[in-house]
């Protein structure tokens, strides 16, 4: 598996780093450098503690003269400085804060590395009037995202298979014969899961047919699998503008081959013609107990007086499937408390504290954090908080002073599973899956289905420890199967065979197994469903359409999943329609809601409700009109002279009388018109909700 950076925010004169994969935003201005300039985004963030140094590593496409580096620059409000960029002892640029969002480093006095990288340093130094404190604690953190390089020249073909993905990867397409049959297709997928567990999460990876252009750009690539025989043979080149690796062999030597495009040994190919690539599936099984070096993290380091933190993380899938609890077991070594000092180690897991340790004058750590059920997630964020003060109580200290360190190692610190079951819903996965991805695809128009399921995969790979194993079914096969798996191309029968939570279908029939919804509508949509059938957990998408099934609307919905990270869906349904985003539902809230509750009441369909709810309200209000017509009329107001008129606010006053019969024209116009586009609607649409038990 690729290694796992550490972030440590780090007080006192040491520096803190967090190199972390992430989209990057669409920038409001680009004005800072030259419009003409090609420019890459970066997939790098940096976090620096005030008062202290962070460097960030900056990767240099083969091949181009670097100009700028243009970023988004994030501060505390509370805080204001200056932030100064150096490169090798060199100074580039200096920005103040507060002050522009985007800042510009000008890269023409930045050395490259032997790695085709600048070490870029970052130095925010806090305001001489803000630092009033005496122990002064350096928790603010000024970030760096949003980065992007800016350069002229063209980027060189990678020399070799090793180095052909790069980091700042913008757009990968592996493709196929359009005619690809099963075997292409899955080891298409496996390259698809390969290429996302060795790259960001900004890197768009698809799977597509020969015939379909890739876009040239700066960090594009195509991986080009062929169907052959005997072992695989790869070559790289320049294909319609876009640097390609071509590989080409049996369906067995493909499948090994894209294996092996996930695997840290790739690094061994370094040349581009290369014969017998390939690389063995990963073994399935559970495991009880992992290292953090075995998690990527081979040690933990924080440092300095005031406060400092780690973090790492945790994922449920590393111990082979879902699990009830964890143990965590932190072993290590800190500097000897001098007399006066304090410190301690607070752990926190998804922000919640669950354990805290005094440190003492004894160097030696042995701390245990026990992880409930209720905190677990898919991905568990685990922080380390140190907090120290010294004898002096001043964080910054005189020349003198011993420094202060705390040190985890990873190979004898472990994290202890207890299996358990599957969450429901989306939140079952990946770790549901125990590593091995069953993909069902249908006889007609498989490419397009694999294309789709590959967008469904590169999220859930993402969320995934180490790269899927993956295997593509027909339809009928994967139905048969008891694998944890995707179905691609569903329709209302292997829906209603699965029992999906929704039938798809022109009735849209939602059930949880004790209560259901059903809808009547035209409309087509496409859905993305978690489950269990019997105790297999099943992902499903698939769409309806009054022509049978809507292609187009599957495909968006795909794309749309891929381009999140799959921690943030809910609940068990995904769905769209035509004219909706999608929208994340629970079947058990759909099948429980009743007409008029106040629940859910969101999504395209709700619309249906909500117009039973008004036609209610029109026949209510109808009713009132009517009873106002018929009753007798007022008499007219007689001339009584000096005698008292009505009380303020009595009928039959001009003001009252007037807003009356306003009200009443008024209602019967609404009540008129509301029935009519009632009545319309209701002839297109049905309704029912019931409480019994799953239709098949």
């Amino acid at each position: 598996m690729p290694p796992r950076r550490t972030t440590i925010l780090l007080g006192g004169a040491l520096a803190a780093v967090l190199l972390t994969a992430g989209a990057p935003a669409a920038a409001a201005s680009r004005a800072t450098s030259a419009a003409d300039d090609p420019r890459v985004a970066l997939p790098v963030t940096a976090s620096a503690v005030s008062d202290a140094t962070t460097v960030l590593s900056v990767p240099v496409p083969t091949g181009v003269e670097p100009v700028a580096l243009t970023a988004r620059l994030s501060a505390p409000d509370d805080w204001s400085g200056r932030v100064a960029f150096s490169a090798d002892g060199r100074p580039l640029s200096t920005a103040r804060v507060p002050g522009p969002e985007r800042v510009r480093v000008p890269l023409d006095r930045a050395p490259l590395t032997d790695e085709h990288t600048i070490e870029i340093e970052i130095a925010p130094r806090t305001a001489a009037a803000e630092r009033t404190d005496a122990c002064y604690t350096p928790t603010r953190l000024v970030t760096l995202d949003d980065v992007e390089l800016a350069f002229t020249g063209d980027e060189k073909v990678p020399d070799t298979v090793a180095d052909f993905l790069p980091v700042y990867a913008d757009t990968v397409d592996v493709k196929v014969a359009d005619d690809a049959d099963p075997d292409l297709l899955a080891a298409g997928l496996t390259a698809v899961a390969s290429v996302g567990a060795v790259t960001s999460d900004a890197t768009t990876v698809r799977l597509r047919g020969e015939s379909t252009p890739t876009p040239m750009g700066p960090g594009n690539r195509v991986i080009d699998l062929v169907a052959g025989s005997g072992d695989a043979v790869t070559s790289i080149g320049r294909v319609d503008g876009v640097p390609t690796l071509t590989i080409e062999g049996s369906p067995d030597a493909l499948l090994g081959a894209s294996r092996a495009l996930g695997n840290e040994a790739l690094a061994l190919a370094d040349a581009a013609e290369t014969t017998g690539l390939t690389a063995s599936a990963g073994e399935p099984g559970t495991r009880s107990e992992v290292t953090l070096d075995d998690l990527g993290y081979p040690e933990l380091d924080l440092a300095g007086w005031g406060q400092s933190e780690a973090f790492l993380s945790v994922r449920q899938d590393a111990f082979g499937g879902p699990v009830s609890s964890l143990d965590l077991h932190l072993v290590g070594a800190h500097t000897a408390l001098p007399d006066d000092a304090r410190g301690q180690l607070d752990v926190y897991v998804n922000d919640t504290l669950v354990t805290s340790a005094a440190l003492t004058e004894d160097p030696a750590l042995d701390l245990e954090a026990e992880i409930p059920s209720g905190l677990l997630r898919g991905e568990n964020a685990v922080r380390l908080a140190l907090s120290t003060a010294p004898p002096t109580g001043d964080c910054d200290g005189p020349a003198f002073q011993l420094p202060f360190e705390l040190t985890i190692d990873g190979a004898e610190s472990t994290v202890e599973a207890k299996q358990g079951e599957a969450e429901p819903g989306f939140a079952a996965f990946p770790q549901a899956l125990g590593g091995t991805l069953a993909v069902g695809l249908p006889d007609a128009e498989p490419l397009d289905a694999a294309s789709d399921a590959a967008r469904i995969l590169i999220s859930l790979q993402r969320a995934a420890s180490q790269p899927l194993v993956v295997e593509t079914l027909s339809t009928d096969a994967f139905l048969d199967d008891d694998r944890p798996g995707l179905l691609v191309g569903a329709d209302e029968e292997s829906s209603r065979a699965l029992s999906a939570p929704l039938r798809l279908s022109e009735t849209r029939e939602v059930t949880d197994g004790e209560q259901t919804f059903t809808v009547g509508t035209d409309t087509p949509y496409a859905a993305l469903e978690a489950f269990q059938d019997d105790g297999r957990d099943v992902l499903l998408l698939g769409s309806w359409s009054s022509e049978g099934t809507a292609p187009d609307l599957t495909a968006r919905l795909a794309a749309a999943v891929g381009e999140e990270q799959w921690s943030t869906l809910s609940g068990d349904l995904l769905v769209t329609t035509p004219d909706e985003d999608p929208i994340a539902l629970d079947s058990a809230s759909v099948a429980a809601q009743q007409p008029g509750d106040d629940g859910i009441g969101r999504g395209w369909w709700w619309v249906v409700l909500a117009l039973v709810a008004l036609t209610v309200l029109v026949a209510v209000r109808a009713v009132i009109a009517r009873r106002r017509t018929d009753d007798p009329p007022l008499p007219p107001e007689a001339d009584t002279g000096d005698a008292p008129g009505p009380a303020p606010g009595t009928p039959g006053t001009g003001a009252e009388a007037g807003a009356d019969t306003s009200t009443d024209t008024a209602t019967e116009t609404s009540t008129e018109t509301s029935t009519e586009t009632s009545t319309e609607t209701s002839t297109e649409t049905s309704t029912e909700t019931s409480t019994e038990g799953r239709t098949d």
